[in-house]
């Protein structure tokens, strides 16, 4: 399963970076401005602080397993069957993560861009190249996207500096927005939005070096929390507090006020190519994972046969939320109860190997034994 090549820091965090950066253009910046009202931007980095916490465990424990992934490392630690209730549980949510990305996908598309175009078609066109991608192994998608992520990460900027000028500084005050204790309690309810860092355990056979993965991680999350700040605070000076919560595609909504003259009025169609591409990997990721872990799990050798399977099991329950709300509402649901399994089982894995490296001095047999 794992015969696949080693990434470095680039490719891991450029990885991490365009997987954890999706939330800017789904619906939940319209989530954190509605909760963070004038200061939605700091809600938004104090949901990636918790969140960077709660990873720190995870790569640590990962040391103790060079070349394996998290799937290994939870059933060495807790044992066979434990062990595979944990693997369980992350698989679980690993297909419900991917099932509502494709859901968010389609909407996001459906609505906001492509609005004569079933969404069923859409979800089919995205889980079909996903699965291409999927299929093709971790480092083909991983260097793919380092030759994507520039043109991503230029067109969120472009659209960024033309809607500047309509910004209006008066809409983020008061800083503090509901009140400290209020962006403290919204925070840590969001902690969710960064549940895809579970992903590090998962793929930490990938990484070259323990060091190249625990700064990968942590890299990805600070920029993908600065995009996520960026978008929440240029929304609500731009739109307005009320406004911007009100809009489910937030950055979309930005991108459409871009006028570049009387003869090209919608520029957001300059940077669609690159948001669909962006998707296309974030979806792929999500499939792959999804399907090593699977394949952990039931112990297969590999994983190619679970995607396609889990690709229809994906799409089949992405059809299950009859409107935009409540795929949202689902996701949103998911994202909040991941944060025990995605990162409380790790933890706890962690603390339990912490507790036996402790008591080995004591058990360890003398010389005079």
């Amino acid at each position: 399963m794992y015969q696949e090549g080693h990434l470095g820091f680039r490719e891991l965090a450029l990885l991490g970076f365009t997987v954890l950066a999706g939330v800017v253009v789904l619906p939940h910046p319209a989530l954190v401005a509605q909760q963070g009202i004038t200061a939605g931007w700091a809600v938004a980095l104090l949901s990636a602080v918790w969140a960077g916490i709660l990873t720190l465990p995870i790569v640590s424990l990962m040391q103790d397993f060079p070349g394996r992934g998290l799937p290994e490392a939870l059933q060495e630690t807790f044992g066979l069957v434990p062990g595979l209730v944990a693997n369980v549980a992350l698989t679980l949510w690993l297909v419900l993560k991917t099932a509502l990305g494709v859901r968010l996908v389609m909407e996001t598309f459906a609505v906001a861009i492509l609005p004569r175009t079933p969404p069923t078609a859409i979800g089919a066109t995205v889980l079909a190249m996903a699965v291409y991608g999927a299929y093709l192994g971790l480092e083909p998608v991983a260097r793919a996207n380092v030759i994507v992520w520039p043109a991503l990460t230029l067109s969120v900027l472009a659209v960024a500096a033309a809607v500047l000028p309509e910004a209006h500084t008066d809409w983020l005050f008061p800083l503090a927005g509901p009140g400290l204790s209020g962006l403290v309690a919204a925070s840590l309810r969001d902690i969710g939005l960064w549940a895809d860092l579970g992903l590090t355990g998962v793929y930490a056979y990938a990484a070259r070096s323990p060091g190249h993965l625990r700064a990968a991680a942590m890299w990805a999350l600070a920029t993908s929390a600065i995009a996520l700040a960026g978008t929440v605070a240029l929304g609500t000076a731009v739109l307005g507090p009320e406004d911007a919560a009100r809009h489910p595609f937030l950055f979309y909504r930005l991108a459409r006020l871009v006028y570049l003259g009387r003869f090209f009025q919608r520029a957001e169609g300059l940077f669609v190519l690159f948001w669909i591409v962006g998707a296309l990997v974030y979806m792929a990721i999500s499939l792959h994972a999804t399907a090593s872990l699977a394949s952990v799990t039931l112990a297969l050798p590999y994983y190619r046969p679970l995607l396609f399977p889990l690709a229809v099991v994906a799409f089949s329950i992405s059809l299950l939320p009859p409107d935009t709300i409540t795929a949202l509402r689902a996701d949103l649901a998911v994202r909040t109860w991941a944060v025990g399994p995605v990162f409380g089982v790790p933890i706890l894995a962690y603390g339990l190997r912490l507790l036996r490296r402790k008591g080995v001095p004591a058990h360890a047999p003398t010389g005079d034994d």
